[in-house]
């Protein structure tokens, strides 16, 4: 979907960066996949999670620090406890290859049991 680096920079500009459901990514496959179903429509959803670096920072601009588990809202989670891990999202195309981040979030690791 995005073909370079500029091109990533610009596409990134303006696009929500909050951990959970990215809406922008999902609107921009949905067009895709009304433009050209046979490359789009058909997906896999791939799930990977890193270790992170563990630290909090305060974020002036948003009065708040960041650095915490933060599962977006999907589900209820201690988030006084450091973020360890980061659980990425991502779309895959079956036929033609790209990929696209729908989510993320920010774990101290997930169980099965979260996950369902």
């Amino acid at each position: 979907m995005v073909k370079n680096v500029y091109s990533n920079f610009r596409w990134m500009q303006g696009v929500e960066d909050k951990p959970g459901l990215n809406a922008h990514v999902l609107k921009s496959l949905k067009d895709s996949a009304i433009k050209d179903p046979y490359n789009y429509a058909n997906c896999v959803l791939m799930f990977d999670e890193m270790s992170i670096k563990q630290s909090v920072m305060w974020i002036p601009s948003e009065q708040k620090h960041v650095g915490y588990v933060d599962l977006g809202g999907v589900l209820e989670e201690d988030q006084s406890k450091v973020a360890k891990n980061a659980l990425v999202i991502m779309a895959v195309g079956l036929r033609k290859k790209w990929k696209a981040p729908v989510a993320f979030y920010f774990t101290a690791g997930l169980s099965g049991m979260k996950m369902k």
